[in-house]
């Protein structure tokens, strides 16, 4: 088949509407690994993509990318990031909608599945990740939108849902939601599973202020007080909070406890994930984290508070704890029925396949236009 995805936003942009920096590499992203996932299983795939995203050392990608400018970004420049407005997009849809067999537009409240829906409705799939209405502007234009576009315009095309979140936001809307999630799909390939664990946690996150880290790090305290072991905290990222976390490190005596990795390579951090005992989040909002799907493939049980989208899965089939007040004694009881969660992470790891996902994708497609 031949697959249209338009999908603006390949990185997370800085908080509060900050500059997008240029990336030198977009093969890592979610996106380019789940259109990966298509190629691998035999179909044609075309992305469109913000130029601001453009890489800066990269011009050869394995599927053709289309960077269209984003004219918001051009003309309102303290603008917040996240409402890309793609010129050219309306014509390029006309000119080559025939030539598609499936478009697949991220997001309902957005200028690029407007479009789509005008020109290529029976084509379009909305895929949804967002699971609550935009702050922008108190809520109010994302309000409207989804009470006059979504329930309008959107009668007809169909929406795939990224969570459970996302499908009963979307679902007080619109009328053709898809039952099946459909999530983002990672290369498995490059995170091997390992029952081995050594005796260390893992953050995996951006040293940011909304990934609550230092939390994380109060109660990594509590439980190497309350039960000891021997055990590490390692920090992957980098961000503006690392001075703040360091002193806080510093000021509760785990200098040769808690330590920073900085930046890893895709290779490096996939084996600092493998050989972790578990991965700690604590984050104050988040949607579908990347760093989950990395982590549960390479059999690492997760704890999490129930803020990722993704804390479903990991509720439902048992791949760590959910919890919003997790503690030192999660953190225990993990350890003490760890060979469970490790094996039911390797029972799960194919779910979370680029190569499974485009396909579900396609099935649910298909499955709701006979």
């Amino acid at each position: 088949m031949n697959i249209l995805i338009i999908n603006p936003i390949l990185i997370t942009p800085p908080e509060n509407g900050g500059i997008v920096p240029k990336p030198r590499t977009i093969k890592h992203t979610l996106i380019y690994n789940y259109c990966l996932g298509f190629i691998h299983n035999g179909h044609n795939i075309t992305l469109i993509a913000s130029s601001e995203y453009q890489p800066s050392e990269e011009n050869h990608f394995d599927f053709p990318i289309i960077f269209l400018k984003n004219t918001v970004k051009e003309k309102l420049h303290k603008f917040p990031n996240g409402f890309p407005l793609l010129s050219g997009l309306y014509e390029y849809l006309k000119k080559h909608h025939h030539n598609f067999d499936i478009i697949i537009s991220s997001e309902a409240f957005t200028y690029n599945s407007f479009i789509a829906s005008l020109i290529c409705p029976q084509k379009l799939v909305i895929w949804q990740e967002v699971g609550q209405h935009a702050p922008t502007f108190h809520r109010i234009p994302s309000k409207i939108w989804h009470n006059i576009i979504v329930r309008t315009l959107y009668r007809n095309v169909l929406i795939i849902p990224r969570s459970e979140t996302a499908r009963g936001f979307i679902g007080r809307y619109a009328n053709r939601v898809s039952k099946t999630i459909v999530d983002h799909g990672i290369n498995i390939d490059n995170f091997s599973f390992c029952a081995e664990k050594e005796k260390y946690f893992i953050v995996v996150a951006q040293l940011i202020k909304r990934k609550n880290i230092n939390l994380t790090i109060r109660k990594f305290k509590e439980f190497d007080d309350r039960y000891g072991g021997g055990y590490k905290l390692y920090i992957a990222g980098q961000g503006e909070e690392e001075h703040n976390l360091s002193h806080l490190i510093d000021t509760q005596g785990l200098s040769n406890k808690v330590i920073f990795l900085g930046f890893l390579s895709k290779e490096k951090l996939a084996e600092a994930i493998r050989y972790a005992a578990c991965s700690l989040i604590d984050t104050l909002w988040d949607y579908n984290m990347v760093s989950i799907p990395e982590t549960i493939v390479c059999g690492t049980p997760i704890i999490t508070n129930s803020v990722p989208y993704s804390a479903y899965y990991i509720h439902n089939y048992n791949l760590g704890i959910v919890r919003d007040d997790w503690g030192a004694d999660d953190i225990h009881n993990l350890l003490q029925n760890h060979t469970i969660y490790i094996e039911n992470c390797r029972t799960y790891r194919d779910k979370l396949s680029n190569n499974y996902l485009s396909e579900l994708m396609i099935q649910t497609f298909q499955a709701t236009t006979k």
